[in-house]
């Protein structure tokens, strides 16, 4: 048995968290130091004062690093959906939903700003978030379907409403971080989130 596995539970989780957090300190540190392609695994894993091998247990790839707050942002608003009563509307799972993520970039603001910066210096982060907010409709056109029905001009509309909810979240993030993070993300947003909820399909 390894000193690890001898360890208490909640003394092993502890510790996988403060590494994993030591390692995306340490890479966003780098990142912004030296530019997110001149920045090894080795040299991140060298500044959190873990192997190699540890980085690798915890992220597949340097590009995770970034992107782990965005990918929490995707399981907590996709669990907030399908937990959702069956009766409760579309437009109201769907605002719920964001108000989680809205609640992470006011907890958060410092850290999210600086990710949103290094997406605009890397070519290969901007792929992958981008990827990620096709996860973010994917999850919101199978909410909708679910409450619909799921004929082909219902998915249509779901696909339509989905697609315009994420174009506005680009803009609100674009124009929230280029203010500094001081506006409310949820007021900027309101109105035209208002505004395409007639885009979707009738129960």
């Amino acid at each position: 048995m390894t000193t690890e596995q001898s360890q208490p539970a909640g003394l092993r989780e502890r510790k996988k968290a403060e590494s994993r957090l030591a390692i995306v300190n340490a890479a966003l540190r780098l990142f912004h130091k030296r530019g997110y392609g001149n920045v090894t695994i080795d040299e991140i894993a060298d500044l959190a004062n873990v192997s190699r091998r540890s980085f690798f247990r915890y992220f597949p790839t340097k590009e995770d690093v970034v992107l782990e707050r965005r990918r929490s942002q995707l399981e907590a608003f996709r669990q907030a959906l399908t937990s959702a009563p069956r009766s409760v509307s579309s437009t109201a799972i769907i605002r719920s939903a964001f108000a989680l993520v809205a609640d992470d970039y006011r907890r958060n603001k410092a850290r999210i700003l600086s990710e949103r910066a290094l997406f605009l210096s890397a070519r290969e982060l901007r792929v992958r978030d981008l990827e990620i907010d096709r996860e973010f409709e994917a999850a919101m056109v199978d909410a909708v379907v679910q409450r619909s029905g799921s004929r082909a001009s219902e998915l249509r509309a779901a696909r339509f409403f989905a697609a315009a909810v994420m174009g506005v979240v680009r803009v609100v993030v674009d124009e929230w971080a280029a203010g500094g993070g001081v506006a409310d993300i949820v007021d900027l947003g309101a109105p035209a989130l208002d505004t395409i909820s007639a885009l979707l399909p009738t129960p």
